[in-house]
C-alpha cells in the first residue's frame, strides 16, 4: 500500500479581486488572506490593472457582467498566452457556464456560494499549478499537475476523433468526470493532500479505462475521457462502473482526510447525427449530474442580475471646473456614480462609453456646445433615450422652451447653489422615467417573445406527441439487442429534450438575453423561463 504524498507549498499567490459586491469581496479576502494569500480589492477592473501588475498571479472576477452577459475579460484572456490566470466567479454549477469557460481560456470556476475552506483548497491546488509553471519545462499539450493530456489536447483529439468516426463509420463516446470536495472534515492537511489527490485520481483513471480510450485533465478537478467505438449505452454503464470503482479505490489511500463526490456527463457521437466538438462538450455539461450542493456563503450575498440593485450614473459636462467640482461633491454624497467631462466632445465620448442614464448639461461651452450636444444625441438611436437636463445662466421662458425643443428634457438655471434640493428632486424624476421607459421596452419585448414562444411550442407539440408515440411501439417490437434498440432510445431522449424545451417556451415570464464573446446577443430561454 503506498501512502498518500502530503506536498506543502510557501508560495505566495498574489490575487486581483474584481466583484461588484461588497460583501462578496469581502468573504473572498478574508479567505485569502487566511490562506496566507494577498489579494489586492477592486469594485471594478481593466485591462491596464492586469496588464501593469506584474506580480499578480491570479484574477478573480465574475463570468457575466451585471447585464449576464459574458464579461470582455473572456477576449482579453483569449489572447493571453500566460499569467495571469482568470477564475470565473459563477453563481451555480451551470451546463451553459461550464460550458463557455470550456471554450475560452479560463483556468478555473468557483461557485460564489462555495465555502471559504473549498476556497482554500483550490488556492492550494492553484499554488503548485503556479510554482511548476515557474519551475520546470512544459511539455506542450500537457498538463501541469497530473502528466495528461489538457485541455486543448482534449479538443483536438475530439476533432480527430469525429474526423475517424466519420470515416469507419462509427461511434464514440464522452465522459466528464468532475471531483467535488466535500465540507467536513476539514483537517490542514485537507488542503495539501487535495494536490496529490488530484493525481492519483488521473493516474487511476489512466490505468482503469480500456487501451484505447484516453483520459485528459481539463480543469483542476475536472477530467475528461474518450470512449472509442462506445454508443450511448455502453458508455453510460462504462461511467457508472468508473465512478463506483473510484470510491471503492479511494478507500484504500491512507492519511487521507478529504471526503468527497463524484459526478459523471456523457455524450455520444453518431456520424449520422453530425454534431460538432462544441455540441458534443455542451451535450455531455448538460447531462453532468452534480453529485454535490454548495452551501456556506450566505445567501443574502448571491443577488442575481434582476434582484442587483440598480447603480445610478449621471455625466456632468460643464466647462467650468469650479461647478463640475461641486457637483461632483454633491452627487457624490447622495450615492451617485459621477462621470465627468469639460467639454461636449468627451461627454460624447463618455456617453457611448459608459451609457449613464442622466446627463447634467452646460448650454454654453466652447466647441460642441449644449444644444448642439443635444441634436447629435437625439438623432443617434442608440443614445437617444438618456435623460438631459440642462444648467444654465440664460434664464426666461423662450430659453426654456428653447432647450426643451432642441432635446433637453428638462432645465434648471444656474447658480445652482441655492437649488440643491430642486436639483436631486429633477435628477430623481429622469431616473424614474428612465425606469419606466425600460420597463415599456421590455413589456414590448416581453410580449413579443410570448406570442412567438407560444405558437411555436402550441404548433411542435402535436407531432412530439406523435413521435413519441411512435418510438413506444418500436421499443414494443424491439429486443434490446437489436441493432436499431440505441438508435431508438438516442431518438426517444432527443424528443424528451424537445418536450422540455416547449414546456420552458410555455413559462416564459421574463426577458433576458445573453452575450457571447464576439458580441452576439442571444435570448436565453433557461433564464427567461420559470420551471
Amino acid at each position: 500500500m503506498i501512502a498518500i504524498k502530503m506536498e506543502t507549498n510557501p508560495m505566495k499567490l498574489n490575487i486581483l479581486l474584481c466583484h461588484p459586491q461588497d460583501e462578496i469581496r469581502q468573504c473572498f479576502i478574508e479567505t485569502i488572506e487566511k490562506s496566507g494569500n494577498s489579494a489586492v480589492d477592486l469594485s471594478d477592473i481593466s485591462f491596464d490593472d492586469i496588464i501593469s501588475r506584474e506580480d499578480t498571479d491570479l484574477v478573480f472576477a465574475p463570468l457575466f457582467n451585471k447585464d449576464n452577459n459574458p464579461t470582455e475579460l473572456l477576449k482579453f484572456f483569449n489572447k493571453l498566452q500566460s499569467k495571469p490566470l482568470f477564475v470565473a466567479l459563477t453563481e451555480e454549477e451551470n451546463p451553459k457556464d461550464q460550458y463557455l469557460v470550456f471554450n475560452n481560456n479560463v483556468f478555473d470556476t468557483i461557485p460564489l456560494i462555495s465555502e471559504p475552506e473549498l476556497i482554500q483548497l483550490k488556492l492550494e491546488i492553484y499554488k503548485h499549478y503556479i510554482h511548476i509553471s515557474k519551475t520546470r519545462t512544459l511539455s506542450p499539450g500537457k498538463d501541469i499537475l497530473t502528466g495528461l493530456k489538457n485541455r486543448q489536447s482534449f479538443r483536438d483529439a475530439l476533432t480527430n476523433e469525429i474526423a475517424r468516426a466519420d470515416e469507419l463509420p462509427s461511434f464514440f463516446s464522452i465522459t466528464l468526470l468532475n471531483v467535488d470536495f466535500s465540507l467536513l472534515p476539514w483537517k490542514q492537511t485537507s488542503y495539501e493532500y487535495s494536490v496529490e489527490f488530484i493525481r492519483r485520481v488521473g493516474n487511476y483513471l489512466t490505468n482503469i479505462v480500456r487501451t484505447h480510450d484516453r483520459v485528459f485533465h481539463v480543469f483542476p478537478e475536472q477530467f475528461a475521457i474518450i470512449h472509442r467505438d462506445t454508443n450511448e449505452m455502453t458508455c453510460e454503464k462504462a461511467a457508472k462502473r468508473i465512478k463506483e470503482s473510484l470510491y471503492e479505490e479511494a478507500k484504500t489511500w491512507p492519511n487521507m482526510d478529504l471526503k468527497f463526490f463524484l459526478s459523471t456527463g456523457s455524450a455520444t457521437y453518431s456520424p449520422s447525427e453530425g454534431l460538432k466538438e462544441a455540441d458534443l462538450i455542451e451535450s455531455a455539461y448538460e447531462n453532468l449530474n452534480w453529485e454535490r450542493k454548495f452551501q456556506a456563503l450566505p445567501k443574502k450575498f448571491i443577488r442575481r442580475p434582476e434582484e442587483q440593485k440598480e447603480e445610478k450614473v449621471i455625466l456632468v459636462i460643464d466647462d467650468d471646473p469650479v461647478t463640475r467640482a461641486y457637483l461632483e461633491k454633491l452627487l457624490t454624497k447622495e450615492g451617485y456614480h459621477v462621470l465627468l467631462a469639460e467639454s461636449g466632445q468627451k461627454g460624447r465620448r463618455l456617453l457611448e462609453e459608459k451609457r449613464p442614464q442622466v446627463v447634467l448639461l452646460d448650454w454654453m461651452m466652447p466647441g460642441l456646445d449644449g444644444m448642439e450636444f443635444c441634436r447629435r444625441v437625439r438623432s443617434t438611436p442608440s443614445l437617444c433615450s438618456v435623460y438631459i437636463i440642462v444648467l444654465s445662466m440664460i434664464s426666461g421662458t423662450e430659453s426654456v422652451v428653447y432647450a426643451l425643443e432642441t432635446g433637453a428634457d428638462d432645465y434648471l438655471s444656474k447658480p445652482l447653489h441655492d437649488k440643491r434640493q430642486e436639483l436631486l428632486a429633477r435628477i430623481e424624476v429622469g431616473f424614474r422615467i428612465q425606469k419606466m421607459q425600460e420597463k415599456a421596452l421590455q413589456a414590448e419585448r416581453l410580449q413579443g417573445v410570448l406570442e412567438m414562444a407560444g405558437a411555436f411550442a402550441h404548433e411542435i407539440n402535436q407531432p412530439l406527441m406523435a413521435m413519441a408515440g411512435l418510438i413506444d411501439l418500436l421499443f414494443m417490437d424491439l429486443d434490446k439487442n437489436h441493432p436499431g434498440f440505441n438508435v431508438a432510445d438516442r431518438l426517444k431522449k432527443q424528443i424528451n429534450r424537445l418536450g422540455k424545451l416547449t414546456k420552458k417556451l410555455n413559462h416564459i415570464t421574463r426577458y433576458e438575453t445573453v452575450e457571447y464573446p464576439d458580441g452576439i446577443k442571444l435570448f436565453d430561454i433557461e433564464k427567461s423561463a420559470d420551471v
